[in-house]
């Protein structure tokens, strides 16, 4: 039964099979939402794409509201409102789904913030750094610059050790353990000047620093911690920001939900071709013609023999009987 695109359609299909509706018009209008796609069939397949690229927005809000939200929350909060413009054009005109009109109404302000400000290509943890986009903020564009430049001077330090000593496979490298080095191989040992001090000895090398190489490391670590202390803060405030839109994000994210579950059971409807009821105050009055239980139909490889079910106000009750295993329950249920 569940082919819905998205995490949250899945949940509100499970929610509504617990919990049956018993209002007619608001079965109506949910009958409504299944007929709009089962007309609109060109719409399926771009709708269904648009859904399956939309996060778990409302799980992303969760982590955010607990303070436990990750860079990638932020994006995927962007993406879902990316995703939802895009089902706007596909759901344009006279649609049963213009509530989701009203509320991304709200937040595109906040959308054009986060495209603005979260790269693309977002790592798992904020001390990983570099999800600020450049030109977002003034300050970390220049710290980054700093650290940038002084890569490149690092570079340049090691070519002039190169040229200075002639060791052409000198290299300096870096690990987190004991930081920037100088790497020397064992043939070239005799070529290393007085002022390069050693750092560590290792087989296949022995590793030096000197005062410009500690110098410039020092550089390039405070202007990493200043990175990652102001992307912090950036994302903190970002957050901040998600936040106060957090009740139309909720909106949004069921709304979204409401096209997945429609889609899927109208995509469902086509398949089994399932026919919509007709809905009457008159509890008294019940007539189901060639009903057929659609998770014992999906299962089965054979074809499922349909049964008819007429209750009015001459029958007072119904008596079903039958052995085991006739097919009491699954009549019963369909």
């Amino acid at each position: 039964m569940d082919i819905t695109k998205t995490a949250a359609g899945g949940r509100l299909l499970y929610q509504r099979l617990l919990n049956p509706l018993q209002c007619i018009k608001s079965l109506n209008h949910r009958y409504d939402q299944i007929d709009f796609f089962l007309q609109q069939a060109d719409i399926k397949q771009p709708l269904g794409k648009a859904l399956k690229e939309t996060p778990d927005l409302e799980r992303c809000l969760g982590r955010l509201s607990l303070g436990r939200a990750f860079p990638r929350d932020l994006s995927a909060v962007r993406e879902s409102l990316r995703q939802s413009q895009n089902l706007m054009t596909l759901l344009k005109g006279d649609s049963p789904f213009q509530t989701l009109s009203k509320i991304y109404s709200k937040l595109p302000e906040l959308k054009n913030t986060l495209e603005d400000a979260i790269e693309e290509s977002i790592p798992v943890y904020i001390e990983d750094g570099y999800f600020i986009k450049a030109g977002y903020s003034a300050e970390l564009d220049k710290v980054r610059y700093t650290a940038q430049n002084a890569q490149q001077l690092m570079k340049g330090l090691e070519e002039k050790y190169i040229k200075e000593t002639e060791i052409q496979n000198l290299r300096i490298r870096y690990n987190k353990l004991i930081g920037y080095y100088i790497e020397v191989t064992p043939s070239h040992l005799s070529k290393v000047p007085e002022y390069f001090k050693q750092k560590q000895k290792i087989s296949t090398a022995t590793r030096f620093t000197t005062d410009k190489l500690l110098m410039l490391e020092s550089e390039i670590m405070q202007a990493s911690h200043k990175i990652i202390k102001l992307e912090t803060e950036l994302f903190s405030d970002l957050c901040a920001q998600t936040l106060e839109s957090y009740y139309d994000l909720l909106a949004l994210s069921q709304e979204i939900s409401v096209v997945d579950v429609s889609l899927a059971l109208a995509i469902l409807s086509e398949k089994y071709t399932y026919v919509r009821p007709e809905v009457v105050e008159d509890a008294s009055i019940f007539n189901i013609q060639k009903a057929r239980h659609p998770v014992v139909e999906a299962t089965l490889k054979e074809k499922f023999h349909a049964n008819d079910c007429t209750h009015n106000q001459d029958t007072s009750f119904l008596l079903l009987t039958g052995p085991n295993m006739a097919g009491k329950s699954t009549y019963l249920r369909q």
